[in-house]
């Protein structure tokens, strides 16, 4: 039975709870002379989303995968198992696949050239890598499954767990790091970095020399075609969230128009109006800088039993501006000669490499294939595997199928094999013979393979890594595999992107220089492009490592499209809603009663006022868009250490967890409603001085969060930097026309600001701490912290008793003081407040701070004292 997305985590912790006793020492030992393997899984209902769950998790690694149908969807993170490949037929990988349950998969890839050195940026990929996920979350056939995959083998001193205890416990810490719900949370698409560099691996010149060398070869009958592969490198501004990328790339795919997939019984194919279909999605991510990301229109193979599916693809045409410019082009690609002896040469060949292990062979005529920025010719191929390559082999001593824990998990889904039966061992090896066979195909590589291999090297003055190689899943069901091509790998803020090109007779090497551009459009169209003058600021080490790397770009894009023709780069269709509430989130809508409070200082007991327009904009000013400034800055500061904070999670109206990447959506709107403001403030204050005053806000706020020293990481002048709150006060008074308050006022709201951020303090202290921070209430420690919160809280009622003859104003602090005492009493003094401790804490503040507020302005509290006694 399908559960709610909300209860599954919950559900499957009881599940390894309750197995991990059942299992006997005499049962793990019997186990001990072979690994096992099981999966435990719930069905979700169908409301859960793979990629968006995925954008939540922290664990590494992290992969997806979705197919060219769509029917198989998965996102993946942790490592039950890792197997790393340097063979196309590498028995490591089939060996490993003896789960029975159909769901359970190895996902990953390899190298194009297993032969060739590995380079420096694809060494932690090596010859090839799978990893069996520990949790996975899929949509497979129109069903939802959330799985858990265990692995252990008894005496073990390798990764392996030892015994089954060791793996649920490995398995119930990965668990405890995952979001709390499996229930789809869309976060605005990413603001991706921006491109400062590009750099081809290979010059125009280079491309047009290497080129004509291989048309040379091509003339003289040394080889009939050449695949050649461009390297493009972009330096960005920032380092790359892949997960941000893949979200763009699975909406930019969304756009397109669904379809059948093409015919493969053999019958004859439209060749006109094309077929638009979906690509493959691949990620696998290994650490938090480097990820290989893919979108790939091409189909290795698909294997089930003995049926067999692959395709051919060769010749590239970009997409047309119009229906007519598409049809156009498709036209063209479909009568070229030279695009069909491209084709056609891939069928050869897929033709000969089957035939040595099928016993038939069917494919369709050429057609035309289109996706989002590009179309290609395409034949699909259908064939059956001989039945001596499926032969079933004699089971191996000590591999019967076995039943393990997993049986006692209280009714859900689990299967335990310790070893495949002998069909699906056939299986695995005919896979690896095909997967042998295949690959490369010449729409990578070219033909005769061989020499191909060699022109390659000779050309290419880079490491191809996974690009155009074998990558997909592996599992006891089957396996599909796609060729590996629009792909990229990023390594912190460096993004390798990759694409190649067949040179065959009447190749030109401008347009093939041309044509892998194309197909980088797919990466390269989704990064902002700025202006000269941009690049050049961003340039400066300290603005790419500040907000104000955003509040440039917004400008920049903002700018350019009045001076020079511009594309519109791909996420500016978002939804306003949706990214105006999450800034409202971002503005932490509790604490507007800070700046709402220091603007209404200088205006007690003034109702004169309410007729000002001057005087509403500024109150609207000291509420959303204020704040949005200062926490916008201070949550991208904060990003690692607000990941775990829960106070975050508490209420939206104190704060929200995001990555930087979906912060970063919000800076627009956030220029945007700067400039509005200001622009107004200058009607009334003058340019000069509204401009100076903003600087002191921005630049305050910039000492706070970004300051080599005079930042929140340094007490105590983390406790002072918050003063830029009382820049409010001079705001208020300039737009209304008011005098400045006596020093009385200005102490008190030095005591009201100090002892807040240090009570704040208490609750992130074990996140501060973590972290790295130095903060005052870190330094500290918590019970001392509290201590000098008290004290604080007594020395800011004698000041107001000594003052202030306002009874709310003194009653406030006391009471302040009661509920700080409350809290310690009430609560553990050597632990972290809880969620619920905050909440309540705020809450009770955050009434009494209103009420209070109504109380002061009414009674003019703040008022000089000679406008009291008239």
């Amino acid at each position: 039975m399908a559960m709610p997305p909300s209860e599954v985590l919950q559900k499957m912790q009881q599940m390894l709870h309750a197995a991990t006793p059942s299992i006997s020492s005499e049962n793990v030992n019997s186990m001990s002379s072979q690994f096992c393997c099981t999966r435990l899984e719930i069905e979700v209902l169908a409301s859960a989303d793979p990629v968006h769950w995925l954008m939540q998790q922290h664990p590494l690694p992290r992969v997806y995968f979705s197919d060219q149908t769509r029917e198989l969807c998965i996102a993946g993170v942790g490592a039950t198992d890792i197997v790393h490949a340097s063979d196309y037929s590498e028995t490591a990988l089939w060996q490993r696949l003896t789960i029975s349950n159909l769901r359970a998969r190895y996902y990953g890839g390899l190298r194009f050239d297993k032969n060739r050195s590995c380079g420096e940026e694809w060494s932690c990929f090596g010859g090839g890598i799978f990893i069996l996920p520990q949790f996975d979350l899929q949509l497979c056939e129109g069903r939802c499954y959330f799985g858990c995959h265990l692995r252990w083998h008894a005496g073990s001193a390798d990764e392996v767990a030892p015994s089954w205890a060791s793996a649920v416990a490995s398995a119930l810490e990965v668990l405890s790091k995952l979001s709390d719900t499996l229930a789809p949370v869309r976060a605005p698409v990413q603001a991706l970095p921006a491109v400062l560099e590009v750099e081809h691996a290979l010059s125009h010149d280079a491309w047009e020399a290497a080129v004509g060398r291989v048309l040379d070869g091509v003339r003289d009958g040394s080889w009939s075609k050449v695949v050649l592969a461009q390297r493009t490198t972009l330096r960005l501004s920032q380092p790359l969230e892949a997960l941000h990328v893949l979200r763009c790339l699975i909406e930019g795919e969304e756009h397109g128009a669904r379809a059948p997939p093409p015919p493969r019984d053999g019958a004859r194919a439209p060749t006109a109006g094309g077929v638009r279909r979906t690509a493959y999605l691949f990620l696998m991510q290994l650490d938090g800088e480097t990820a290989f990301l893919g979108v790939s229109p091409e189909q290795l193979f698909s294997l089930r039993g003995r049926a067999l599916s692959t395709e051919a693809l060769a010749g590239t045409r970009r997409r047309g501006g119009t229906d007519a410019d598409d049809a156009q082009l498709g036209a063209q690609l479909l009568s070229s000669d030279k695009d069909l002896r491209e084709v056609l040469a891939v069928r050869d060949f897929l033709t000969e490499a089957l035939a040595e292990a099928c016993e038939t062979i069917s494919h369709s005529e050429p057609f035309l294939l289109t996706q989002k920025h590009v179309q290609h010719i395409c034949l699909s191929f259908n064939a059956t595997l001989k039945s001596t390559e499926t032969r079933a082999q004699p089971a191996t001593r000590g591999k019967a199928a076995r039943r393990g824990p997993g049986a006692l998990t209280n009714g859900a889904a689990t299967d335990t094999d310790t070893a495949a039966s002998s069909s699906a061992a056939a299986s695995h090896a005919a896979a690896g013979r095909v997967l042998s066979l295949l690959h490369p195909t010449p729409a990578v590589c070219g033909t005769p393979r061989a020499a191909a291999f060699g022109q390659i090297a000779a050309a290419e003055t880079f490491d191809r890594g996974l690009y155009a190689g074998p990558f997909g899943y592996a599992s006891a069901s089957g396996c599909d595999f796609c060729v590996g091509i629009r792909s990229a790998l990023f390594r912190g803020a460096t993004a390798h992107l990759f694409a190649g090109a067949g040179i065959v007779r009447g190749s030109e090497p401008g347009a093939e220089w041309e044509e892998v551009h194309v197909k980088m459009r797919n990466f390269s169209s989704l990064f902002p492009r700025v202006s000269r003058l941009g690049r050049s600021l961003l340039r400066v080490h300290w603005l790419r490592r500040s907000a104000l790397e955003d509040f440039l770009l917004s400008i920049d894009a903002a700018v350019r499209p009045l001076v020079a023709r511009s594309t519109p780069r791909p996420g500016a269709a978002l939804s306003l809603p949706r990214v105006a509430f999450f800034a409202f989130k971002v503005s932490r809508p509790y604490f507007y009663l800070v700046t709402i409070w220091l603007y209404l200082i200088p205006t007690g007991r003034r109702a004169d006022l309410w007729a000002s327009v001057p005087f509403w904009i500024g109150l609207l000013y000291n509420t959303m868009p204020l704040n949005l400034l200062t926490y916008l800055m201070n949550d991208l500061a904060d990003v690692e250490v607000d990941s775990e904070n829960p106070r975050k999670r508490s209420s939206m109206l104190v704060g929200v967890r995001a990555r930087g990447a979906a912060l970063r959506t919000a800076v627009p709107l956030t220029a945007a409603t700067q400039l509005l403001f200001l622009a107004a403030f200058s009607c009334v204050c003058g340019v000069t001085r509204t401009l100076l005053w903003f600087s002191a806000v921005v630049g305050v706020n910039w000492l706070y969060n970004y300051g080599p020293q005079l930042s929140s990481n340094y007490a105590p002048l983390d406790l002072l930097c918050p003063c830029g709150y009382m820049l409010v006060i001079p705001l208020s008074c300039a737009l209304n026309r008011l005098p400045t308050p006596e020093p009385r006022v200005w102490v008190h709201t030095l005591f009201f600001i100090v002892r807040s951020q240090l009570w704040i303090q208490t609750f992130d202290l074990d996140y501060d701490a973590q972290a790295g921070r130095r903060t005052s209430a870190v330094l500290l420690g918590l019970k001392r912290t509290q201590a000098a919160l008290a004290a604080l809280l007594l020395a800011e009622a004698a000041f107001v008793h000594a003052y202030f003859r306002d009874w709310a104003l003194r009653s406030f602090s006391l009471a302040s003081f009661g509920l700080l005492m409350l809290q310690v009493s009430c609560g553990d003094r050597t632990k972290k407040p809880s969620p619920a401790e905050i909440k309540t804490t705020f809450i009770v503040l955050g009434l009494g701070g209103y009420g209070l507020l109504v109380q002061v302005w009414l009674n003019g509290a703040f008022n000089p004292d000679e406008t009291l006694s008239a």
